[in-house]
């Protein structure tokens, strides 16, 4: 309300600009969207809720072609990472979209300066994505178990997330030809969607609750 009043005070009332004052973690993007199916979205998130609105957003009934986003700096690079570096962000993302890491921004382009670096980043809607939308939910919650332990091996961190035995994790793994003594950090995007349909067929995914 005080950008409105303040900052956006002249630009609002464009005829062509549409103001509306929500909660971006809340808003159904459908209401104002009614004519159109494809749309960009650009936004500076804020630290506290960006992954949380990006969540919400890109993986609703009418996600964004494109989105172009400002986060903090370590959040922006964990969604952009590559094997090797891989987390929870970028496993469950890269999913979906294609990601990429663009620029820096330094703290003094704030008043008030914030006591971090943000980084732009976009994240680009694949065409055909690697799972359906509908199970993002055991996917996250699935992923959540994979890099509880980021430092331990695979096996240990599924055992203990799965509530099922280390042979078990291995004996699925093994079908897939992944050798989890690897940290999670190892896997590719790929791999871990392939772990995890394979985990799913076999029942055990229920078991996270």
């Amino acid at each position: 309300h005080d950008l409105i009043n303040g900052p956006l005070k002249d630009i609002a009332l464009s005829p062509k600009l549409e103001i509306v004052e929500g909660d971006a973690r809340t808003v159904d993007l459908k209401n104002f969207m009614a004519n159109t199916t494809e749309f960009k979205l650009v936004a500076n998130l804020p630290y506290n809720a960006g992954t949380h609105i990006l969540r919400t957003i890109l993986l609703s009934d009418l996600p964004p072609q494109l989105s172009v986003v400002m986060l903090q700096k370590e959040v922006a690079r964990n969604i952009t990472a590559s094997p090797g570096k891989s987390n929870i962000l970028s496993s469950f993302f890269q999913a979906y979209y294609h990601t990429d890491f663009h620029f820096n921004v330094q703290p003094k382009s704030f008043s008030p300066q914030p006591k971090v670096m943000s980084g732009v980043i976009s994240l680009k809607r694949k065409k055909n994505p690697l799972l359906p939308k509908y199970l993002h939910h055991d996917y996250f919650s699935f992923l959540t178990c994979g890099f509880a332990a980021p430092r331990k091996q695979l096996h240990n961190s599924l055992s203990q997330g799965l509530k099922i035995g280390v042979l078990e994790v291995k004996d699925v793994s093994s079908q897939l030809g992944l050798n989890t003594e690897l940290r999670p950090a190892a896997l590719s995007v790929e791999e871990w969607v392939a772990l995890f349909k394979t985990f799913k067929a076999r029942k055990y995914v229920h078991k996270l609750g």
